[in-house]
């Protein structure tokens, strides 16, 4: 026993235990400032862990960011977790639509041999139907957007690969909610499907959707690549003035089935979220009634996982799992 270097007032000194040991190596801390460093680590785990680890870590990491990115959007509100949230490079195989050969230069892998090419961003233009009907207590609505992908892009430049030409890209996105406004429009529920047209042969303008039903009919042979059925936050203006118009939407949970692991093939696991905005260049109103709405714009759309802020969460998730082992214990 030794005395503590810390006396209490009016006495010598308190009798303690000894110290522990301090560890020899220094932990490393479980956030960074350079956020690339830690999204890779997430993304990429050390290659000298056995397979099964892997695949729990994969599954482990998709289900928190998950949920993260849900409670990220309700501690800092719809549309602030994710709308600011810049483009991250993926990497594309599209050597089956076309013809077994990529379509442009290889610059990117899945490190398993087989190569891609590394893009950020789609474009391209949509076409929407929106049924607008009196609740009796205010105005709701039933959408279907139909976007038409045209144009790879990466770090602000264009990939000059078969999209748009020998294969079409295109994704459908079903929406439920009601009017904030004379012209605003805030989603509840929404659905997306991506699909890879490998013919560039399905129609997708406004006359592909049904104007009572607002069904749309894929193209036969088109490919299902991803779906979500979680929506973050989703909101639109109508307004043709002071540039108001247009629409931003983001998605979580997205899933590749079997065609679109083979198309989109890095990195594993995939982004988590899909982000979405655009502006009307045909069909304006500022002041919506109910009836049809049929709009045509412009849109682009990346892939990303959750900012640094909300990764933060990571570790209050962790540690509350932590208590809830050691009460249950």
């Amino acid at each position: 026993m030794r005395r503590d270097p810390r006396p209490a007032a009016g006495s010598v000194g308190r009798l303690y235990t000894a110290w522990p040991a301090k560890p020899k190596h220094k932990r490393k801390p479980l956030f960074f400032k350079d956020f690339p460093t830690l999204a890779r680590q997430l993304l990429y785990p050390p290659r000298n862990l056995p397979g099964s680890t892997h695949g729990v870590l994969n599954m482990f990491l998709k289900r928190a960011l998950s949920m993260i990115a849900v409670g990220a959007a309700v501690a800092f509100g719809p549309g602030q977790a994710f709308a600011a949230a810049a483009p991250v490079p993926f990497c594309i195989d599209d050597s089956a639509a076309n013809g077994g050969a990529l379509s442009t230069s290889s610059n990117c892998s899945n490190g398993s041999g087989t190569n891609g090419f590394a893009v950020d961003l789609i474009n391209g233009g949509y076409v929407e139907k929106a049924l607008v009907t009196d609740t009796g207590s205010g105005l709701a609505f039933n959408a279907t957007i139909v976007v038409d992908f045209g144009q790879y892009q990466l770090g602000g430049s264009e990939v000059d690969a078969g999209l748009g030409g020998v294969y079409d890209l295109y994704a459908v996105v079903t929406a439920s909610g009601v009017l904030t406004g004379a012209n605003t429009f805030k989603a509840n529920t929404a659905t997306l499907s991506f699909y890879l047209d490998t013919g560039d042969n399905t129609t997708l303008d406004l006359t592909s959707i049904d104007s009572g039903t607002l069904a749309f009919t894929p193209g036969l042979g088109d490919l299902l690549l991803g779906t979500s059925t979680t929506l973050l936050s989703g909101s639109g203006s109508t307004a043709s003035s002071g540039g108001s118009d247009g629409f931003a939407v983001t998605f979580t949970d997205f899933g590749l089935s079997p065609d679109g692991e083979e198309f989109f093939i890095a990195p594993r696991p995939f982004y988590l979220s899909v982000y979405s905005d655009g502006d009307i260049n045909d069909g304006t109103v500022d002041v919506v009634g109910p009836g049809l709405l049929e709009l045509r714009g412009d849109v682009s759309a990346n892939f990303f996982i959750p900012e640094p802020g909300t990764l933060a969460l990571v570790g209050l998730s962790m540690l509350g799992l932590g208590i809830a082992r050691r009460r249950k214990a």
